[in-house]
């Protein structure tokens, strides 16, 4: 099967991402690493980042329960489909993330939001994630190619496959998985996306 151009960041993008994520997120008061974790860890689409809700976080499981999102402003709350509707396991950062977030205190129903308390939709989470490309230096991308990402670690990992992937990405089908993923190999199929992105992390 032939191999498809090359569609995520390394590890070492996403690290210099994250960087800068931190500064600016510290300078206009927002928690874009956050932001930017429930992309390439959670694998999560724009509007369903910025439709996630305090509510949609199952503590004691360790997953996000994926079942809104916010495509627009304004109003704009709606269920996603069905068939893309489900539970994402957290790692260990992104539960870290969260924790830390909700520690300070969260104002909002929303887990990210804006300076100004006021949850995000599609274009303003992909407006960040393209000045965030841009501060680190790096080819703009916007907030879809994270789950992109997450897709491409996840399977490019020794001993992960495209079952793996399909499952975190909560796609019906394995041929839609198949369009973010650089080659297609391996065969086991199993629900351990969180572990293989922790195994990832330099010192792990």
């Amino acid at each position: 099967q032939g191999r498809l151009p090359e569609i995520a960041h390394g590890n070492d993008e996403i690290a210099a991402l994250l960087v800068v994520a931190r500064e600016r997120g510290a300078a206009v008061g927002e928690n874009l690493e956050l932001l930017l974790l429930l992309g390439v860890d959670a694998g999560l689409r724009p509007a369903e980042v910025a439709g996630l809700r305090w509510r949609d976080v199952d503590w004691r499981a360790g997953q996000l329960i994926i079942q809104n999102q916010r495509p627009l402003a304004g109003r704009s709350d709606c269920a996603v489909k069905t068939d893309e509707a489900g539970r994402v396991t957290l790692t260990k950062r992104l539960r870290a993330a969260l924790e830390a977030q909700r520690a300070s205190g969260p104002r909002s129903p929303y887990v990210i939001t804006s300076r100004k308390v006021e949850p995000l939709y599609t274009s303003l989470v992909s407006d960040r994630v393209q000045k965030l490309h841009e501060l680190a230096g790096l080819d703009a991308h916007t907030g879809h190619f994270l789950r992109h990402c997450a897709a491409s670690r996840i399977f490019s990992a020794p001993g992960s496959s495209l079952a793996a992937a399909q499952a975190h990405l909560r796609h019906k089908r394995a041929s839609t998985t198949e369009v973010y993923l650089h080659a297609v190999r391996g065969a086991e199929a199993g629900r351990e996306a969180a572990a293989i992105l922790d195994a990832l992390e330099p010192g792990n």
